[in-house]
């Protein structure tokens, strides 16, 4: 094994309001997916696959991100 590599599965959810009120008309809005995160001195490198199984008109159905670093 690597031990600074690490595989993460991962859901994330909204709860989108169409006309923009608290309590008005609203759409449950989800995708899953896959990463892989490699430890580095610079902060980690992070391949990410996400995959939307419910999409909107105009919405994709997966997304691939890259980033390398910590957010900030």
């Amino acid at each position: 094994m690597i031990p600074d590599l690490s595989v993460v599965l991962f859901y994330d959810g909204v709860n989108n309001s169409r006309d923009g009120v608290s309590g008005g008309a609203h759409e449950y809005l989800y995708s899953v997916g896959l990463g892989v995160r490699y430890q580095t001195v610079v902060g980690p490198v992070r391949l990410e696959y996400g995959y939307n199984p419910d999409p909107r008109n105009e919405d994709s159905h997966d997304a691939l991100h890259l980033s390398v670093g910590f957010p900030f």
